[in-house]
């Protein structure tokens, strides 16, 4: 039966025949040696660019067979690395021509992650539902470190990489000495979004409110595992560019995040649809749809965004909330 692709050549062997060295697949996160070696065996790698030609699905069908059974997005998390390895390889560098006098320098890259988006697989087929479930997930090369969130998520990814980069300090630092300035208002003009409450109700028609926000102080209530609860959010648009904002008709959205603190998962439990600010209306209370939590300590986050065309949040945390 004939090979189905130029990926599956004896990728040992280059097109004029010759032997091709061999690359250090130990700069590759997440490939151990002896899932090394069942790919050389396999499927004849040597190279990065070996590797990084081959199909995810394939060598996840093959492992399976095997008794073998890495993710598929551990899989692709590997495939992408070999092919950004073989892309900086120094064959790639030399045939660049050097930058003329005067020219810009090169750039040197100091990060790099990858994001990749999943759909839910009854093994391996797509489950049969109404509504797909689709998560977001990123994977810093450098680190290993990689985080998911439900659904087609940018919001979180792209502040969990500036995390990784020491960006949101030093952001939040400057933003505990000035307030941010959206575009259209003058730099004289401060505006900033605060977080001023959140309330938890639980049984959500009918329980009795209780503030979650106590500074640095826990929350002391138990909340009941596998009962529906509700969170309000009560928030502010502060600062002499406040109106202005409202004038705009800007969007914003609420969310909360909770971190499960024995296991360091997290998982985002609500997000509000976006609303639209009220001329003359700088105070709202959202309230986000019921959920239920099982029996853990968590750390929650909670936060506010405003949309384009140049987002900027604001967000509190609860530091650990005790569901039993």
């Amino acid at each position: 039966m004939p090979s189905d692709s130029k990926r599956e050549r004896t990728a040992g062997e280059s097109r004029s025949g010759s032997k091709a060295p061999r690359d250090d697949f130990k700069a590759i996160e997440g490939l151990g040696e002896a899932f090394e070696q069942w790919l050389q065996e396999n499927f004849q790698v040597r190279t990065y660019a070996d590797l990084g030609a081959l199909s995810a699905q394939k060598i996840r069908s093959r492992a399976k067979q095997a008794g073998i059974a890495p993710s598929l997005a551990e899989i692709e998390r590997i495939l992408a690395q070999a092919r950004l390895l073989a892309e900086a390889a120094p064959s790639a560098e030399a045939a660049s021509p050097p930058a003329e006098e005067g020219e810009e320098k090169d750039w040197k890259e100091f990060a790099s992650f990858m994001v990749y988006f999943e759909r839910k697989l009854d093994g391996e087929r797509e489950e049969k539902r109404t509504t797909v479930e689709r998560r977001t997930g990123v994977h810093h090369m450098e680190t290993g470190e990689q985080e998911s969130w439900p659904g087609i998520e940018a919001g979180q990814a792209c502040e969990w990489m500036l995390e990784r980069l020491g960006e949101k300090a030093e952001r939040e630092a400057a933003l505990s000495e000035t307030t941010v300035a959206p575009p259209g208002l003058e730099v004289s003009e401060p505006v900033e979004l605060k977080i001023q409450g959140v309330q938890l109700r639980q049984p959500p028609d009918g329980g009795m409110p209780h503030d979650l926000l106590l500074g640095e102080q826990a929350y002391s209530g138990l909340v009941r595992a596998g009962v529906p609860l509700s969170l309000t959010v009560t928030l502010r648009f502060v600062g002499p560019g406040a109106p202005s904002l409202a004038e705009m008709r800007r969007e914003f959205n609420v969310f909360v995040d909770a971190e499960e603190m024995t296991t360091a998962s997290r998982v985002r439990i609500g997000a509000s649809p976006f609303y639209r600010l009220k001329q003359g209306q700088l105070s709202y209370a959202i309230t986000l749809s019921p959920t239920t939590f099982s029996s853990g300590l968590y750390r929650l986050r909670i936060g506010g965004i405003v949309r384009e065309p140049q987002p900027f949040w604001s967000y509190v945390e609860v530091p650990m909330l005790q569901v039993s």
